[in-house]
Parts: structure tokens; C-alpha cells; sequence
């Protein structure tokens, strides 16, 4: 994103909690029916529910230079940028990578595909050790093959400039392509601008029967970050049914506190490989040292869903990526929290990024991996669902939480977003329990953190919605 100065909506275990009200007695909720699959390791080996994604980024070069000092206008750009790239690549294992798209951005206002190719190049290096960790990340050249060029001098512009007859490009084709191929969602997320995915839906909508457009859109899950360009505004407006998060609070990605340059040549930049060596220290001048990535929480919310924090149907719940609230049957914006929807995460994901870094170098005994999270009795990543009496009392159990690498586990319940009147007790241990408000028909979520104490100290999670009767 350049600046001025799984839909994988997850099976649900339903189940009804009948614990009682009176006489100091706490049952279990009961299960009614158990659909979720048995829990794999977090990150690791969920190839069936691993979300299917095209990227879109206006990045520059890998050396480029910072929108805030001199330089050639093609070099020049937010660095961080670069930054979300080399993340999402540690992160691709948990995604069907579907395509990368080089958008209009730097100063120079052009699209460049080889800046994309580079970091894929820096990836390969490291690709033969990641794969020690997780079979399931793409080789580099399966990358490069879904990596497509967009058209030059789109950002900024309006929609009537950007969008139409004659300006179709090698992304927007590829875009279509991957989409009429499709027989699960695809979610395209936007740090770059949006024109690509907007010069496809223009050109289905004028070559294409009413049906085939709805069936076209109905695949298609978006995630912007802000609007780049007016194509976002023109999508929303013109196609209701267009599932579209609008993140207009990513600054709650930027830190420059305890994750400033030192951190990042301690745990990402230096003796990290190939791909920790392309990470930009600098965002906007050579002293703006940190993770900044803007961009980043288009993928990390992807990202909330396979690692059982949230369900990507509904971005009222929070994750890595924000908390949005809806304005319309399908299209959703920040949450009042803003950019603190973000920031709040950012202990567990920028420790989770370091061991992916550590995953690109070390041997799999010498490094550690995310711990599995049960939730009374439930495995996998979907969000649990139970319904209970209003007043009454839920027990909470991680009872049969483990870690593949043998490390001591702790353990947090809370509370998000935060329903009044219900409170948990016993919410640093392994079994809690959650007094539910006394008014029918409200709900309470609950997250369940379970951490482990290697280096760094990794967390995975689970959730629980219960609907108060």
C-alpha cells in the first residue's frame, strides 16, 4: 500500500448446554453432534480447510528505497510492503496460494511483477528447510506460475479511468480464469489496489448473462485495505452480493516499540536465510526501523480462521487481521475499536512470524511448533457452538491440549468481544468456568489461548460462541 506524506466458513459443532441454575451444580455441555474433525497440529497439515487466495500487492524492489527520502520515483515506495510479502510467503503453507498480483504502486505509479518473483526467489532458498516443518508449503515454482502482472498508473485514479473496455492485463484475465475454475471460495486480498479483481468483475458483468455474473461474484470473497483506487468504491456499489472487507483501522499492524529494527536483525533480518534477509528494516525513511506492514491484515485474517480463532464467515468476531462491524448484507468495515482490534495480537503473531523465520534455518528438533488447542473435547479449528440457559453456569476445558515438541502449556480464557454480565473464573487454568449473563437471547463469545513456553513461546486457540436461552 503506498501512503501521501477458508470464505472457509468452518463446520460448526453444535451442541446445547443445559447446565443448571440452582443447587451450586455445573454440567458439561452436551454435544449433538460431532463434525469436527480430529485436530491436526496448528498450521500443519490442514490441507482441506486451507483457504484459497489470490494477493494483490504494489510493493517496490526488494532494495528499494523509502517514500520519505530522495531517490528514483521507481524505487520508491512504503517498504513495508516488502515486509507483508515476506511474511505471507512464511505463512503460505497455510494457504492454497492461488495467485500474486504485481498492482499499480511506488512512486512511478507502475506495476512490476519481477518485484514479486525476487521474493519468490529469496523463498526458494529456504524452501527445502520450511518443508522440514510443513509438507504443505508450494514449491517456488509453483509460485511463480500463479504470479501475474496488473496495469501501470491505476492508483489514485478514478473508476471511469481505471475500469472498462481495453484495459483488461495478464492479472485481470488470470483473475477470471481462477475464479470460473473454482469450486470453493476465493478470497482476494488487497494491500495493493483492488483494480484487477474490479477490471474482472467489469468485464463479466459486460460479456457474461445476469446468472453467470451472480455465479461469478457469489465465489468471490474480498479483504481491502483501504481503497487505492476508486475500482473499491465502484465494486461495492455496483455488486451488492460482493462479500467485501474495507480495512481502513491497519495501522494497529505498525509497531515500533519492543518490534523495532533490533528485534527484527535479532529474529527475522539477520541468520534467518535468504527470505529473513529480504525483510526491510525502514517503512517510510532509513530511521523508521520496525514491523510496520499495513498490509498484512488481509492475509492475517485469513489466517484467524485455519488457526481456529475465528470463523471467516463472520468478521464481527476478531482476529489477527481486525474486528469489523457490517453495513450492509455483505460488506463489512472496522469495528469501533479501530486499529486496537489489531494491535492487540501483536505479542502472538510477531512471535509466531519469528519461529516461522527460525523454521526457514533450523531442523524440526531444533525449533518449536504451535501447540494443539482442545476445547471440551473438541479438536480441529472450527468454532464451537453451544447453547445454554440464561444465569446458568458452562464448564470450559482444554483438557487434551498437547505439543508436539513436549513444552509445558498455559492457559487463558477471555472474553472478545465482551458480552456484559457474563464472567469467567478460573481463566488462567485448564478448566474454567463461564457464568452466563441472566437475559435470554444474548451471546457471549469466548477464546480460549493455549501457549507454550519454547523460544519463542507460540499460541494457538480455539472459540467458543454460546447462545444464551
Amino acid at each position: 500500500m503506498r501512503h501521501n506524506a477458508r470464505l472457509r466458513k468452518g463446520t460448526l459443532a453444535l451442541a446445547t448446554a443445559l447446565a443448571l441454575t440452582t443447587g451450586g451444580t455445573v454440567a458439561y455441555a452436551s454435544e449433538g453432534h460431532s463434525a469436527v474433525k480430529p485436530a491436526p497440529a496448528a498450521h500443519h497439515g490442514n490441507s482441506g480447510d486451507r483457504p484459497h487466495v489470490i494477493l494483490s500487492t504494489d510493493m517496490p524492489p526488494v532494495n528499494g528505497i523509502p517514500g520519505g527520502e530522495a531517490g528514483a520515483a521507481d524505487q520508491k515506495s512504503d517498504l513495508d510492503d516488502v515486509q507483508t510479502m515476506v511474511r505471507f510467503l512464511a505463512y503460505a503453507d497455510d494457504f492454497h496460494v492461488d495467485g500474486l498480483i504485481a498492482s499499480s504502486g511506488t512512486f512511478a505509479n507502475y506495476a512490476n511483477k519481477q518485484n514479486i518473483l525476487d521474493v519468490i526467489n529469496a523463498y526458494g532458498q529456504v524452501y527445502p528447510n520450511l518443508k522440514l516443518h510443513d509438507a504443505n508449503y508450494p514449491t517456488p515454482d509453483s509460485l511463480r506460475a500463479v504470479t501475474k502482472q496488473g496495469r501501470d498508473g491505476t492508483w489514485g485514479q478514478s473508476a471511469t479511468n481505471v475500469l472498462g473496455a481495453g484495459k483488461d492485463s495478464e492479472a485481470s484475465d488470470y483473475i477470471i480464469s481462477v475464479i470460473d475454475n473454482a469450486t470453493t471460495p476465493v478470497w482476494f486480498v488487497s494491500g495493493g489496489g483492488p483494480r484487477e479483481l474490479g477490471q474482472a468483475l467489469w468485464k463479466v458483468q459486460n460479456t457474461r448473462s445476469a446468472a453467470e455474473l451472480n455465479t461469478f461474484v457469489s465465489k468471490i470473497r474480498a479483504y481491502f485495505i483501504d481503497d487505492q483506487d476508486g475500482s473499491a468504491a465502484w465494486m461495492r456499489n455496483t455488486f451488492p452480493g460482493l462479500f467485501v472487507i474495507t480495512n481502513k483501522c491497519y495501522w494497529g499492524m505498525a509497531n515500533t516499540g519492543p518490534y523495532d529494527g533490533t528485534w527484527l536483525k535479532n529474529n527475522v533480518t539477520t541468520g534467518h536465510g535468504a527470505l529473513g534477509a529480504d525483510y526491510p528494516l525502514s517503512h517510510w525513511t532509513y530511521n523508521d526501523q520496525g514491523v510496520y506492514e499495513g498490509d498484512s491484515p488481509d492475509f492475517l485474517y485469513l489466517l484467524s480462521g485455519t488457526q481456529g480463532l475465528s470463523d471467516l464467515d463472520d468478521p464481527a468476531l476478531g482476529g489477527w487481521g481486525g474486528r469489523f462491524q457490517q453495513d450492509a448484507p455483505r460488506q463489512w468495515s472496522c469495528a469501533p475499536e479501530g486499529g486496537a482490534a489489531i494491535s492487540r495480537w501483536e505479542d502472538a503473531r510477531n512471535q509466531d512470524f519469528a519461529n516461522r523465520m527460525d523454521w526457514a534455518v533450523k531442523p524440526y528438533e531444533q525449533a518449536n511448533h504451535n501447540p494443539v488447542a482442545r476445547l471440551n473435547g473438541h479438536g480441529g479449528d472450527d468454532v464451537v457452538h453451544l447453547r445454554a440457559a440464561a444465569g446458568s453456569t458452562v464448564r470450559l476445558r482444554a483438557d487434551g491440549s498437547t505439543d508436539p515438541d513436549g513444552n509445558t502449556l498455559s492457559y487463558r480464557w477471555y472474553q472478545y468481544p465482551t458480552t456484559a454480565g457474563a464472567t469467567i473464573t478460573g481463566s488462567t487454568s485448564k478448566r474454567a468456568e463461564l457464568v452466563l449473563p441472566d437475559v435470554p437471547g444474548t451471546r457471549v463469545d469466548v477464546v480460549l489461548e493455549v501457549t507454550d513456553d519454547g523460544s519463542p513461546g507460540l499460541t494457538s486457540y480455539r472459540r467458543l460462541i454460546v447462545d444464551v436461552r
